[in-house]
């Protein structure tokens, strides 16, 4: 793995206004720098990218690591799922679990709820939640509310901040 280049090389080639845009300073004659904006290119999983020192590197990593003054030892998680909301306070720093957690819910969802699907033998609605590689059994419901509530009480029991419901 290459090495990323220290903070202070990303404050020579960017600048984060508030809002979280990632800007790459231009090299002009006159003492006015000229910013252009960078976040249009992105990558297979839909984030945006960057290219520094010949190295593509995802912005929100760039965002974290200018606003933290040191690069992330895990992974960045969106707080809110959104991919390109580098806001620094919809950035944190989590494990690959706890980021896996607060992504949305799977698009073959039956029953459109993360942790619920229906089980056609009991015919009933069935809730469970998967912490740390293991199934945890929520309970059968006739009513897929309830089995909704079940999974968001537990969600925010087991994974507290990376509840995702």
């Amino acid at each position: 793995m290459s090495k990323n280049p220290s903070i202070d090389r990303l404050f020579e080639l960017f600048y984060i206004p508030d809002n979280g845009f990632l800007y790459r300073k231009v090299e002009r004659s006159s003492d006015i720098p000229r910013m252009k904006y960078v976040g249009e290119d992105q990558d297979q999983d839909g984030y945006f990218t960057c290219k520094m020192d010949d190295k593509s590197t995802r912005v929100h990593v760039v965002v974290f690591a200018m606003m933290h003054g040191r690069w992330p030892d895990g992974e960045i998680d969106h707080a809110n799922g959104i991919k390109n909301d580098n806001r620094p306070e919809n950035l944190r720093e989590a494990t690959r679990v706890q980021n896996m957690h607060n992504r949305p819910k799977q698009r073959n969802s039956v029953s459109g709820i993360r942790g619920v699907h229906w089980n056609k033998q009991c015919k009933k609605w069935h809730a469970q939640i998967m912490v740390n590689r293991k199934v945890h059994y929520l309970g059968l419901y006739d009513d897929i509310e309830d089995a909704r509530m079940a999974y968001v009480e537990a969600s925010r029991k087991f994974l507290g901040e990376f509840s995702r419901s």
